[in-house]
C-alpha cells in the first residue's frame, strides 16, 4: 500500500497541524491514549498499557509500514502530539483508525486527520476508503460525517462488537 510519508493539515477554523510517521519515542503518546477511558471504550486501545507494551505497539506499527502494509501518524498541532491516525488494509482497501487526546478535541483535528489522509490516499490510485464505528460513538460518527464518510450497514466484529462501516469513495 502506497502511503504518505507526511501529511499537512488544516482544520476548518484555521488551526494548522501535521500527520508525521510514527516513530519510536512515540510510545509514551500511545501509552497516553490507553489511559484515556473513552480511546480505550470506543477503540481497540487496550487499557493501561505498560512502557513494555507500548514500546511493542508501536515497533509493530514500524513493522507494518515497512512491509507496506499501512503506517500509523501522529497528529501534531501546536501544542506537541495530541493523537494518532492509522491506515491499513482491511477487505479490498485501506481502512482508516485514529483516536485524540481530550486536549485535542472539539478543534476540527479528527476531522482534518481524517480528511487530509483519505485524500491523500484517494489521489495516489485508491478508488475508497472505509472506516468504522462502535455503535453509539457519536462524536467519531460526526467526524466520519464531515470528512465525507457515507454509513452503511451495521456488523458484528469477530470479537462480538457491533460497529457500523463507513465508505468514503473517490468521485
Amino acid at each position: 500500500m502506497l502511503v504518505p510519508d507526511a501529511v499537512d493539515l488544516t482544520t476548518a477554523r484555521g488551526e494548522v497541524a501535521r500527520l508525521r510517521p510514527v516513530e519510536e519515542d512515540d510510545w509514551r503518546l500511545d501509552q497516553e491514549l490507553s489511559r484515556v477511558p473513552d480511546v480505550t471504550r470506543w477503540t481497540y486501545y487496550p487499557p493501561d498499557v505498560d512502557e513494555e507494551e507500548a514500546r511493542r505497539r508501536v515497533a509493530r506499527n514500524l513493522e507494518i509500514r515497512a512491509a507496506g502494509r499501512g503506517a500509523r501518524y501522529i497528529i501534531v498541532a501546536g501544542e506537541g502530539s495530541v493523537g494518532t491516525i492509522g491506515v491499513g488494509t482491511r477487505g479490498a482497501g485501506p481502512f482508516l483508525f485514529y483516536a485524540l487526546l481530550p486536549v485535542a478535541r472539539g478543534r476540527g483535528l479528527a476531522t482534518a486527520a481524517v480528511t487530509g489522509l483519505a485524500g491523500w490516499l484517494l489521489a495516489h490510485g485508491e478508488t475508497s476508503v472505509a472506516a468504522s464505528t462502535m455503535v453509539g460513538n457519536t462524536a467519531s460518527e460526526r467526524v466520519l460525517e464531515r470528512a465525507g464518510f457515507v454509513p452503511g450497514e451495521l456488523d458484528v466484529e469477530p470479537d462480538g462488537v457491533t460497529v457500523r462501516r463507513w465508505l468514503l469513495v473517490a468521485p
